[in-house]
This record gives C-alpha cells, sequence and structure tokens, in this order.
C-alpha cells in the first residue's frame, strides 16, 4: 500500500462520561476546563472548549516563554500562515506581555473547536489550561481537498474510524497522520478503503501494514487529514 506521509511543520468537561474518557479533564455539568501539557518543541493541538471569542490569548493565555509561536494551517491556500508569536514584558517595548501577530498587533487569530494547530514551544515544557463550554448536538468540521487540520469538536478520546456519531467520512484513499508531541514527530498514518479496494476484506480504516487501524487523538490533541476531496465532518454529541 502506497501512503502519502509527507507534510511539513514550518514551524483534557462534560459530565462525568467524559471525564471517564480523558486526562487531566476536570468538569462541571458542561463547562469545564482541560489542562493542555505542552512539551518543548512542535505540538500539534487542539481547542475543544467554546470561550468568549476563541482568540489565540482567549484559549492559551500568557504563560509561555518568550518567542512561543502558534502555526494555523490556512486550508484555502494549502499552506501555513505567518503565525502569531508571545511576547513577555521584556520584548514588547512596552506593550503588554501577549500574542502578536506578524505585523506585532495583538494576534486575532481563531482557535475554533475543530480545528487544530502547531505550537512551537522553544522553552520548558509548561501547560495551557482551555476553560470554556462543551458544544453539543450536530456540528459540522469542514474537511477540504488536500490537508487539514482537525479535531474532534467535543472533548472526547474516542476511535474516529468506529464510533459512529464522531466517525470520519468514508473518503476513500484519505489518510490521517497522527502526531506525536512528546517526539516532536509524525508517528502513524491511517488510509481508508472502500470495498472495491480491500480485495474482499470490509470497508475501513487500515494502517500501512493493511491491519484495521484505530484513530484515537487524546483530547486536546490535533491531527491532520489528507483528502482526495472536501467533505462535511458531522459529530453529533450531547451530554446525558
Amino acid at each position: 500500500m502506497r501512503t502519502k506521509t509527507a507534510i511539513l511543520a514550518a514551524a483534557a468537561i462534560a459530565a462525568g462520561a467524559l471525564a471517564s474518557q480523558a486526562q487531566n479533564v476536570y468538569s462541571l455539568n458542561v463547562v469545564g476546563y482541560i489542562n493542555l501539557p505542552i512539551p518543548h518543541g512542535y505540538s500539534l493541538l487542539a481547542n475543544q472548549l467554546t470561550g468568549t471569542d476563541n482568540k489565540v490569548q482567549t484559549v492559551l493565555g500568557v504563560n509561555f516563554t518568550s518567542g512561543t509561536q502558534v502555526i494555523s494551517w490556512n486550508a484555502a491556500t494549502q499552506g501555513f500562515g505567518t503565525g502569531d508569536t508571545f511576547y513577555d514584558i521584556n520584548a514588547t517595548g512596552g506593550a503588554p506581555a501577549g500574542w502578536y501577530d506578524s505585523s506585532f498587533n495583538p494576534s486575532t487569530t481563531l482557535l475554533n473547536p475543530g480545528t487544530a494547530f502547531f505550537i512551537l514551544n522553544p522553552g520548558p515544557a509548561t501547560n495551557a489550561t482551555v476553560v470554556g463550554q462543551v458544544t453539543q448536538g450536530a456540528n459540522t468540521a469542514q474537511i477540504s481537498t488536500g490537508y487539514s487540520f482537525l479535531s474532534t469538536i467535543p472533548p472526547l478520546a474516542v476511535d474516529l474510524a468506529t464510533n459512529g456519531p464522531l466517525a470520519l467520512p468514508p473518503i476513500n484513499s484519505a489518510q490521517v497522520l497522527t502526531f506525536n508531541n512528546a517526539a516532536n514527530s509524525y508517528v502513524g498514518v491511517a488510509t481508508y478503503y472502500d470495498i472495491n479496494s480491500t480485495g474482499g476484506a470490509p470497508a475501513g480504516w487500515y494502517d500501512s501494514a493493511f491491519n484495521p487501524a484505530q484513530i484515537i487523538p487524546a483530547v486536546g490533541q490535533g491531527f491532520v487529514l489528507l483528502s482526495p476531496s472536501a467533505a462535511n465532518w458531522v459529530q453529533t454529541f450531547s451530554v446525558q
């Protein structure tokens, strides 16, 4: 099986049912917070709570080493943006410490649930506490032709290959690339094959050795989807 693994990185709520599925997740009804561990180097993260405005500074806060960057993917251009940088008070020339764009304007980048982003931490390991509301009901994440940086919209660690309400769309030859934040590298690829491509095996997601694959991003973890066509990923979740 051929796999396409080349991609450049330029650069845990709800009620008890949620808390039982992810570490570092704490909840109060449908409003809560997620602790995002951020090691040194690159991490592929996701915001899975809806806050007051979902801007970088609101979502991630200001507990970072000066020079930390958030790098978002632009699905329309199929490229990374210029990124946003955190500057502490010693690096701003008198402006408030915070996140700034490449023109040194306060960042307006949105980190909405359902999308993933890289963070480049040049300093020691830290964490960010994301606060907000769990999105419920049926919601849609957009899959683009080419690469999309995605996450589940609700903060759940479930198998996206088989979990019906949150399963990824069955797009033949689509590939999921997972990223290991601790190792700062991509670590696996899963490919979807329809029944015509499997030689009699069930349609589904398979790893590079053609074994059934599991796709279980951690809470707060993003992944990359390479798709031959655009699609809507409809995700359904509600707190019982």
